[in-house]
């Protein structure tokens, strides 16, 4: 039973679980101290140059580069992607998470691992390609600077896979191997996720218009906590994709955040303004300026610190992680933790979060009272996969939500937030 079974909600944890359990057992990444051993012996192919000339900015498209996207293992709502939506697969209704077309999930159903087929009825296929220089190798063609003409070339020609070819009369040959296993169909298909590496996804769906297939390469990996990776649909000969025809999701998608990155010793991007979104210090006449600084870096160590602006007081709240929320509050929690955060809202003059009660589905968040308590230099240790209320006081005061996704000691801090309004 997949975990987005049904295009309106998700379904709790424990079949997620389940799932898991019915799934083969996953191969185990290549350790950190092998790793350089297994790249010595990868194979090296010769790059050439770029081919043609430089692109004219003011001449006609020549084609899409395809879109970066980075999915974080404990966002509650950047863990999945939807390729026809070019979004992220869960939206917000009512504030919770709800399924709007998943494809693909990170580290969700498998640790460290992409996830193919987690909505309901749906079945697909994921298959690892290897490096760029591997992909050349097996298929004899020359590689060039940058790795991107074998990623480039995968298209679709008269229903089979194709890719480029080093004879110029005929440039494309057959992706075989890859197209065979891309017919073997599953529900929870998976795969472990690998830096540099090139993937192909396929999908099939009764509730949707047709088919899909794309091609991905990571761009970077972070063991068992984000994934970057560039995705292109696979089109087929007269450059259409296979799935342009597909019917977009009904929802418009209620406000989720956004992300944002601070570091500690960043001049400019060591602070933040929840107000405005945007760093809380400038440079202005060669000197870094206090512009809206709510939350800071650097008064503490590894701390989150407000009040620091003149006459300012501020108070954090610390919940926990959202399984710390969940048993809290006795309520059952999606995979990615998605029930708790999401739900932390106003309603009627007060913060609440989500219960599994049948009466009004929320509880007023206790931990809240606390933010009555504000004080000059409020700071709160930075935990990673922690929950924090903030208050600041002002006219209006500002309230805001925040989940830490990760956490460098020292260094940085990358979190979602999302101002709760009355």
């Amino acid at each position: 039973m997949n975990a987005l079974a049904s295009p309106t909600s998700l379904f709790p944890l424990v079949l997620v679980l389940a799932a898991c359990q019915q799934t083969p057992a996953r191969v185990e990444p290549t350790p950190v101290a092998a790793k350089s051993v297994v790249e010595a012996q990868a194979p090296r192919v010769p790059r050439d140059g770029l081919d043609g000339c430089s692109a004219d900015p003011s001449g006609p498209l020549v084609g899409d580069p395809g879109q970066c996207v980075t999915l974080v293992a404990n966002d509650p709502l950047g863990w999945c992607w939807s390729f026809r939506r070019a979004a992220s697969g869960v939206g917000l209704e009512n504030g919770k998470p709800v399924n709007v077309a998943a494809e693909i999930a990170f580290h969700a159903y498998q640790p460290d691992s992409f996830t193919i087929g987690i909505s309901g009825g749906e079945k697909g296929a994921i298959v690892d390609l290897g490096t760029a220089d591997e992909l050349a190798t097996r298929f004899h063609y020359s590689e060039q600077m940058g790795g991107g003409r074998g990623f480039a070339s995968i298209r679709a020609a008269n229903g089979r896979l194709m890719i480029c070819a080093s004879d110029p009369n005929a440039p494309l040959q057959p992706l075989t191997g890859p197209d065979s296993e891309l017919r073997k169909l599953q529900s929870s298909a998976s795969a472990p996720v690998h830096e540099g590496h090139l993937y192909l996804v396929h999908l099939e769906n009764p509730d949707w218009a047709g088919p899909i297939t794309v091609k991905l390469v990571v761009l970077d990996h972070q063991a068992n906590k984000s994934v970057r990776f560039r995705w292109l649909p696979v089109e087929d000969s007269g450059g259409t994709a296979r799935f342009a025809s597909a019917r977009r999701s009904p929802w418009d998608a209620e406000p989720s955040g956004s992300v944002t990155t601070l570091y500690f010793k960043d001049p400019v991007d060591c602070s933040f303004s929840l107000r405005l979104g945007q760093p809380g210090t400038l440079v202005q006449d060669h000197v870094v300026k206090n512009r809206d600084s709510q939350i800071h870096l650097g008064y503490h160590a590894d701390s989150f610190t407000g009040g620091v602006q003149g006459g300012e007081q501020c108070a954090f709240v610390d919940l926990g992680t959202a399984k710390d929320l969940a048993a809290a509050y006795k309520f059952q929690d999606t995979v990615s933790g998605g029930n708790g955060y999401t739900s932390i809202r106003f309603l009627n003059g007060a913060l609440v979060v989500y219960s599994d009660s049948e009466a009004g589905h929320v509880q007023t968040l206790r931990e809240a009272e606390a933010l009555t308590k504000t004080v000059s230099d409020a700071h709160v240790l930075i935990q990673a996969g922690h929950i924090y209320l903030v208050r600041v006081v002002g006219s209006p005061d500002t309230y805001a939500k925040l989940i830490v996704l990760e956490f460098r000691p020292g260094e940085s801090v990358t979190f979602r937030w999302q101002r709760l309004e009355d």
